[in-house]
């Protein structure tokens, strides 16, 4: 029997190994680990602590006013806007801009938009049907291994650090010269 860490490590592993662009994720293949803006590894490791221990508090104010099962929908939304603040967090690094982005847990029940530029926030726009199948893919795979729980933490951080990762990796994967190379390529 598995204990919870490396429960979390197959899901994350999962998640982000779908995430790759190769002949077995046609669907879900986001990922061509082509940095156009590669983040030093020290800068990179960095975001990422920051970032999960951002994520820790916010799946805790979740699981404080839960009282049913969360449900696959709204963990999807909540994918998506750690997608989208993670992108845009990674985003202010490349550019050297100052980093006041914030995990609201309210605010992805709401309408928001990242602090980008319009031409970055199409490429996110692009990029949701791969994201959102890269989430339910990953949500199908905590389900049908029982992975999932009353707590959380067991199973909803791993899935926004999925997230997390693909956030980050494809904000460095951006040509932020070319506002329309991830049209043509997300859409086929």
């Amino acid at each position: 029997m598995m204990d919870i860490k490396e429960i979390q490590k197959e899901i994350v592993q999962y998640g982000v190994n779908i995430s790759y662009c190769n002949i077995d994720n046609l669907e879900t293949g986001l990922l061509t680990m082509d940095r156009f803006n590669e983040l030093e590894k020290v800068q990179m490791l960095a975001l990422a602590q920051e970032t999960e221990s951002i994520l820790r508090q916010f799946v805790s104010a979740f699981e404080e006013h839960t009282t049913n099962k969360f449900e696959g929908y709204d963990a999807g939304i909540l994918f998506q806007y750690v997608f989208d603040k993670v992108v845009e967090v990674t985003y202010k690094a490349i550019i050297d801009a100052e980093i006041d982005t914030q995990f609201i847990p309210s605010e992805p029940f709401e309408y928001h938009e990242p602090d980008l530029p319009e031409y970055i926030q199409l490429k996110i726009t692009y990029a949701v049907g791969k994201v959102g199948q890269i989430c339910c893919r990953t949500i199908d795979f905590i389900d049908k291994n029982d992975y999932r729980t009353d707590n959380l933490n067991d199973w909803l951080l791993p899935l926004l650090v999925v997230a997390t990762y693909i956030g980050m990796e494809f904000a460095q994967e951006m040509d932020l010269d070319d506002d329309g190379e991830m049209e043509v390529y997300l859409n086929s």
